[in-house]
This record gives C-alpha cells, structure tokens and sequence, in this order.
C-alpha cells in the first residue's frame, strides 16, 4: 500500500495522516484513489480538453437542413446570422430598392388607367353612348382626384402584398435581384406584406424624405420595415 503519511484527501482536498480513511471527512482513501484513476483514463486529450468532445472528434458537424452551401440564409431579429448559418444576408442599399420603386411604380400607373379606362368604358356602354380617346383623356382630366387617388391607392394595396406575399419578390424586385423577407428570413405572410405596404404607403404620403432612412441604416431598414419586422436583400450575394 502506498505511504499516505503526507498526502491530500481527493474527497474533501484536505491534508491527512491516516492510512485507510480521511482524518476529516472519514472518505475511504483507497474508493477516492481508485475513482479519480478511473476518471482520469476517461478523460479526452488536451487538444480536446475543456470542449467536452470525446478523444478523435473534431468538434465538426454537417450544416443542418436548409442551412446548406448557396440556400437563402435565416437572419435573426438582430439581423445577424444564427449559429450554423453559412453565409450573411447582403441588405439592398437605396438606390436599387428606388429602382425597383420606380419600376413597379410605372407597372401601378399603367394598371390604374386600365382600371379606369375600363370603368370609363362600361359606363359608357351603360349610357349607350360611345367614346373616343380624346373623350377619355377629357375625362380623366375632370375626374374627381379623391376617385383618382383612391384607385391608384387600391391597386397599390393590392399589387405589392399579392407579390411579397407570394413570394417576396414584385417584378420591380425581381428584375434588381431583391427580394423582402421576415426577421429570420421566412416567406411573409399576406398580413405582414400588407402592414408592410400600407407603412410605405402613409410615409411617402406624409413625408416623402423618410423614405431616405434606407440609406443611413446599418441593416439598410426603412420606417416601414422597421414597423413590419421585415429585411430587403440582394438575392445571389453572400
């Protein structure tokens, strides 16, 4: 049996004398002994020390489903990447997104004078009458504004949370490579696209250079993607 006259008791870590058992905590020293040596061959490699992997494993995993090379990423409410994501989001800087705008814009325009030149044009035939150009841009002019604004109002309501809702993606978007998405990078839903549309909508009413904001944001966020939670990206940029 080995001398114990001066040694450490691995229980209670304090000095003993006795030979079988601990002269504080009365732990058996030769039970002690024996589970410390058998701890100690269980124990990984100091590379591996501290990480609690066991002896070989490199601490390498596979990415988990969706999170693999060239997918969208998933972006948190910080709008940092979580653990295990392979690549950042690029945000869409302001003048790409008022391109986009301006296409899509262009695209609302056109469809509010076909509204109207439909409603123009079934009332006509209500009336029995008939109409030429030069009768309906005569009438467009007299129009009502309030009538005007509401139209173009309505198709706006309507062509940006269809398209984001569907798939993020208006063809102004689409052609710039942008596409909108939720805090963690999820599809929006019909109602975040609409709270999204109606935000942009009030701010270019009310006040137009708020609409700047996009410029100065670290995450490239305007007012109205602040209020619906939601991140405009180039899609195809690491």
């Amino acid at each position: 049996m080995p001398d114990r006259t001066h040694m450490t008791c691995p229980v209670c870590g304090r000095p003993t004398g006795r030979a079988e058992r601990c002269s504080f905590c009365g732990s058996s020293l030769e039970e002690a002994l024996a589970q410390v040596s058998a701890d100690k061959d269980k124990r990984p490699p100091e590379s591996d020390w501290g990480r609690g992997l066991p002896a070989g494993d490199s601490g390498w995993r596979p990415p988990p489903p969706g999170h693999e090379y060239g997918q969208q990423p998933h972006y948190t409410d910080t709008g940092a990447p979580p653990p295990g994501s392979l690549q950042a989001p690029h945000y869409a800087g302001f003048w790409i997104r008022a391109v986009a705008y301006s296409i899509d814009s262009i695209l609302v325009q056109v469809a509010a004078v076909a509204v109207m030149l439909v409603g123009h044009l079934g009332y006509v035939v209500g009336v029995g009458g008939h109409s030429s150009s030069f009768e309906f841009a005569s009438w467009l002019i007299e129009m009502d504004y309030n009538l005007v604004a509401s139209v173009v109002i309505a198709i706006n309501l309507v062509y940006f949370t269809f398209f984001l809702s569907r798939s993020g993606q208006t063809p102004g978007k689409r052609l710039c490579g942008l596409k909108v998405t939720g805090p963690r990078g999820e599809a929006l839903t019909v109602g975040r696209a609409l709270s999204r549309t109606v935000c942009l909508l009030v701010t270019l009413c009310v006040f137009p250079p708020a609409t700047l904001w996009v410029a100065i944001d670290r995450r490239k966020q305007g007012l109205h993607d602040k209020i619906a939670s939601t991140f405009e990206i180039r899609e195809g940029i690491g």
